[in-house]
């Protein structure tokens, strides 16, 4: 893949892909043909990352970004599974 990653599962067929789009500056996730867009760079060192829940969250691309980001997932995950 020349602008991403495909990830597969041990024991599983299926890819995830994970695309980067010049372009737009987007991380897209690709899973069974669906594409569903993860974040977008922005200029000014910070990036919109699109939570499972649907909102938009603005991060700085730093140690206290990827810990808010990952805050953010953790608590999104841990409702869902609920």
């Amino acid at each position: 893949m020349e602008n991403g990653y495909s990830i597969t599962k041990e024991g599983e067929t299926t890819a995830m892909e994970l695309v980067y789009d010049k372009e737009l500056n987007t991380w897209n996730v690709v899973a069974e043909g669906v594409s569903t867009e993860l974040l977008q760079m922005n200029g000014d060192g910070t990036a919109q990352m699109y939570l499972p829940n649907g909102e938009a969250m603005n991060v700085t691309l730093d140690a206290q970004g990827v810990a808010a980001a990952r805050q953010a997932t953790m608590i999104n995950t841990y409702y869902a599974a609920r």
